[in-house]
Order: structure tokens, then sequence, then C-alpha cells
């Protein structure tokens, strides 16, 4: 495998990194590298902790002084992780961390493009002694991308994005209030990355996948880091069967349904997600934090699940119903 001790996916909202990244550390672990990974907007994010905090806040303007303040807690974070990663055989992997969150919001302060772009190559120079790995995932249409995911993520996630980007200083300024102003933000933030993209120093491979075929992706990427590729990472267990039907959470009258298919189980509540099997009673919720740990009776038919959703927090239980 190519020597790094830090792999960035980057991309747009609905690019499929969250999934990437999971995946492929995932992936990395099974081949024995020591990989861990974190997600956009977890609270013991090691760059971003907190997107409450004033670092990332895009709720009322700055002045110069007061947002240059801020940020250089951003790169503060990035010189510590570097220290910390040099010298050892670890690999993070980082979901938008790198270029489309800071774009993002840096866009959404109302900073100048020459400003975000030199910011975020900062960072590129503060990895370098990490030899980084930059996987790029676009569309060619930000709109029919970010239409697209309104399909999986339904109108409140549109209408939460309106409000949320409505509140900051660029969306005061713009006056955004629809979807297709969301689309013009990110359209905006797409020509930031890729700017960035050009620009970068470390080893890199952009992925264009209008087409969603990840299977092909996933090939390209194991290929570009130098590392075989499981074709089907969801292959469920022999007895799958036995896991899937109904589940209610006790307490509560929430169900989740569990079903398997020709690519593997995959549960349903709010949304539709696949499962990556651990063993064969435990599983990732892909692109999540979310694990499931089924109990088996001695035939192996399960009769409850336990959900773990924060690392250190009890498991909730789901019996079978």
């Amino acid at each position: 495998m190519t020597t790094t001790n830090i792999i960035l996916v980057d991309g747009i909202s609905g690019s499929g990194k969250s999934s990437m990244v999971h995946r492929l550390g995932l992936h990395l672990r099974r081949l024995g590298y020591n990989a861990r990974w974190f997600f956009d907007a977890e609270p013991d994010h090691p760059i971003y902790p907190d997107v409450t905090t004033r670092a990332l806040s895009t709720t009322r303007d700055l002045d110069d002084v007061e947002w240059n303040e801020q940020y250089d807690v951003v790169l503060g974070n990035w010189k510590t992780l570097t220290s910390s990663l040099l010298g050892t055989k670890d690999i993070v992997l980082f979901d938008s961390s790198f270029a489309e969150t800071p774009a993002e919001h840096l866009r959404l302060w109302n900073r100048p493009a020459w400003e975000i772009v030199r910011l975020i190559l900062q960072v590129d120079r503060i990895l370098e002694p990490l030899n980084p790995v930059l996987i790029y995932l676009y569309h060619r249409d930000v709109g029919v991308a970010l239409r697209e995911i309104l399909t999986v993520r339904s109108q409140d996630y549109a209408d939460y994005m309106v409000r949320q980007i409505g509140m900051t200083p660029y969306g005061r300024e713009h006056k955004v209030a629809e979807y297709e102003d969301v689309i013009a933000v990110f359209a905006g933030v797409r020509r930031l990355t890729d700017d960035v993209f050009e620009k970068v120093r470390m080893r890199k491979i952009g992925i264009e996948d209008g087409a969603r075929d990840w299977e092909r992706s996933y090939g390209r990427i194991a290929e570009f880091l130098g590392v075989p590729w499981i074709e089907n990472q969801f292959a469920a267990p022999g007895h799958a069967e036995r896991l899937t039907g109904d589940y209610r959470r006790v307490g509560s009258s929430e169900c989740l349904k569990v079903n398997v298919d020709g690519i593997g189980l995959s549960i349903r509540g709010v949304a539709t997600l696949r499962l990556i099997p651990e063993t064969d009673t435990v599983f990732h919720v892909q692109g999540t934090r979310v694990a499931l740990e089924f109990e088996v009776e001695k035939h192996g038919r399960a009769t409850a699940v336990k959900v773990f959703e924060a690392a250190g927090d009890p498991p909730a239980r789901w019996n079978r119903v």
C-alpha cells in the first residue's frame, strides 16, 4: 500500500464521502492496518470537535481580526494531528474535513475565494510530512447531484438546508429562500474545491461518478492506494434470513426493519442503509457511527438487536416483534 498516515476524502454533500471513508477504513482494518476514521461533525473530531464552536459558526458576522483568530484554531488542530501521527503506522481517514468543510463554511462567512483557497493550501503544506492522499469525489452537474439527494433524504432535508444557510452572513446577503439557492451555494463551493484539487501538491485522484457505479470507483481507488479490494463488502452471512424481520425499541414505538437481498443486509428506518458485516452477528451501518449486534438463539435466529449509537453510551435494545 502507498505509505501514508492520512487519507482525505472530499466532495460536496451526497457525493458518497461518508460511505467511502467508512468502507475504506473497515477494509484497511481487515487488511491489518491500524486505521481509524472521522465523519464530519463528530463530537470528538480532532479538527472540528464541535460544529457549534465559534471556529465553525456561520450564523453571525466576524470582523477580520476575530475571524483569523478563530480559524487559527483549526490550523493549530491540523498541526497537532500531524505531530501525533508523524513516525507512527496509524492511518486516519477524514470525511470532507480537508477542502469541502472549510470551503463551505468560509464561503458562508463571505470570505473571498482567494483567501479560502490559500487557507486550505496551508493545510496541504502542514500535512506534507505525513505523505497525505486526497480522494476527490464529484459529479459533473452539481444541481443534478443535489436534487438527487432528495430522493433519499426527503424534502425535510431541503427545508433544513434552506433554514441553516439562510441564517448565515452569505444567506442573509443573498436572500437564500429555496433549495435552488442552496444548490447555487454548493456550485460555488465546488468551484473552490476544484481549484484546490488542481493546486494541491499531495498525491491525489479525482473520481467522477454520476452513474453511481460505486464498485468500479472503489476498485479504482484500491488500485490507486495499492491495496486489494473486496468485490462485495456487504456480503451477508449464510444465516442472514434468520436476522431479518421487524424490531421495536424497548420502551418506544420506534421500529426498524432488517432486510436481505442480492447485495446483503440493510435496515429500514427513516432511510434504507446498508450493513457492513464485522462478524456473523455484528454489523456497521454504512456511513454512520452506528453499529448493530444481533442476539441469536442456539439455532441462529435473532431475538433482539443491540444498537450502539455513540462511543461510551449504553446500547439501545430492540426486540423482534
